[in-house]
């Protein structure tokens, strides 16, 4: 199994070179997994987000479900006692 945990924490902005500009965008719309579970999360206005992606030949939608059950359980546990 490949996984893939990031945690975003650096402010999304426009960086600008000479004749060149890089804005960040949201990648709507459907997409393969690269990795058979990755799960995406940084601070937002006021609390935390994340994105859980994984591959559907692994793993239903109720596993997810319930695996994001787990991780916003863990995470409030961590922001109880830091």
């Amino acid at each position: 199994v490949q996984v893939m945990l990031l945690w975003q924490n650096t402010p999304a902005h426009e960086l600008a070179f000479d004749q060149v500009s890089l804005q960040p965008f949201e990648a709507g719309g459907r997409i393969r997994a690269k990795f058979d579970l990755t799960l995406e999360m940084g601070e937002a206005a006021g609390g935390f987000e994340g994105v859980l992606e994984y591959r559907t030949e692994l793993y239903t939608p109720a596993e997810m479900a319930r695996l994001a059950g787990h991780i916003a359980t863990l995470v409030k546990a961590i922001v109880a006692h830091p």
